[in-house]
């Protein structure tokens, strides 16, 4: 069980972090909306952050209070954790993308990368697609993307740190066993 609640909660951090991202990604120069279906398909990445929170502020058992100041740290958390673990996949033509996905260019079919791990992914990915491209480009890029991540990764650490300190011993218990912190 424990195990599956870990899982849930890398899910959880991950779709809070997507859905950060992707809404900073996806709002219109013009300030107008996407025709109030949320985005691509009716997927709402801020609905489902908005869910996610909710779940997340009942499980910790806090008043609306104490949600005011754990909740941004808690989001800084999850932001974070999916930039560390995920931010640059898209870049490397996984999923899709990256070498132009579904038919379409890559340079226009996704938003450019807007953190340093997404910018060394995406710079990997098209280090990648040169099948021209000598072996020190590739390990340039290729450290880039992991000193990017281990940036990230510090960054995280010390936000998992600050989150820790307006915890109480169980609202941290809980976190850790949804795999939010350590």
């Amino acid at each position: 069980m424990t195990k599956r609640m870990g899982v849930l909660a890398a899910v959880a951090a991950m779709v809070i972090g997507a859905a950060l991202v992707s809404e900073s990604l996806s709002q219109p120069a013009d300030g107008g909306g996407g025709g109030g279906r949320g985005g691509r398909g009716g997927f709402d990445p801020a609905a489902i952050a908005q869910r996610m929170a909710e779940r997340m502020k009942e499980a910790l058992g806090v008043n609306d209070e104490e949600w005011k100041v754990v909740e941004p740290k808690l989001t800084k958390v999850a932001t974070l954790t999916f930039e560390s673990r995920l931010g640059g996949i898209g870049g490397m033509g996984l999923f899709g993308g990256g070498r132009g996905g579904r038919g379409g260019d890559a340079a226009t079919s996704r938003p450019a990368p807007t953190t340093e791990v997404g910018k060394a992914g995406a710079e990997l990915g098209k280090v990648l697609a040169d099948k021209e491209a000598k072996g020190e480009q590739i390990k340039t890029a290729l450290q880039a993307l992991r000193d990017a991540r281990a940036k990230a990764k510090a960054e995280l650490e010390q936000a998992q740190k600050d989150l820790r300190e307006v915890l109480t011993v169980r609202e941290e218990a809980v976190l850790v066993s949804m795999g939010m912190l350590e």
